[in-house]
């Protein structure tokens, strides 16, 4: 009984330095926005930076669904992206993060008139004065590929290895 309470309290410990030392090492900047935009699906502008630093992100996106690779999806807490969704609130976008890189932090403002999905196969953290103005919003760890969200197959949206999920407030 001893040995399994010392590895335990081993096993918790590396895991809480490891969480601290990978929060710690890709922090995110006050004015940062995802990076790596890449369209694989539906209509979407590039993004279009404005404001002090760069710190706005602004997407139109015409079609009612869309599908977008990015490098990173981070919000710094001065930051926004807004998506203006012109098929309204039936609206739906979804941003892959193909990175092996930290969690989706998003500590900004995130603004569309639909729905907004976020994967990361790292999670997606919402810091606890995050601002997210959204018609609905899915963030998860799971994977899906563009056939299901464009036959609106909600059912086989996801196909999941991990979950970790991170709320701050």
């Amino acid at each position: 009984m001893e040995r399994l309470r010392k590895h335990l309290l081993t096993t918790t410990v590396m895991t809480l330095a490891g969480v601290l030392v990978s929060s710690t090492a890709l922090a995110v900047t006050d004015t940062e926005t995802p990076t790596g935009f890449s369209l694989q699906a539906g209509n979407v502008t590039a993004p279009v930076l404005s404001g002090a630093d760069n710190r706005n992100m602004g997407l139109t996106q015409t079609s009612n669904r869309a599908v977008i690779n990015w490098n990173t999806f981070n919000i710094g807490k001065d930051a926004s992206v807004n998506f203006n969704q012109t098929q309204g609130r039936n609206a739906l976008v979804v941003n892959r993060v193909n990175s092996d890189g930290g969690v989706a932090e998003i500590y900004g403002q995130l603004k569309a008139q639909g729905k907004v999905m976020i994967l990361d196969q790292n999670g997606v953290l919402f810091g606890k004065d995050a601002k997210v103005d959204v018609g609905g919003i899915i963030a998860s760890t799971g994977a899906s590929g563009n056939r299901p969200i464009f036959r609106h197959q909600q059912r086989t949206f996801f196909h999941h290895q991990r979950q970790r999920q991170f709320w701050h407030g």
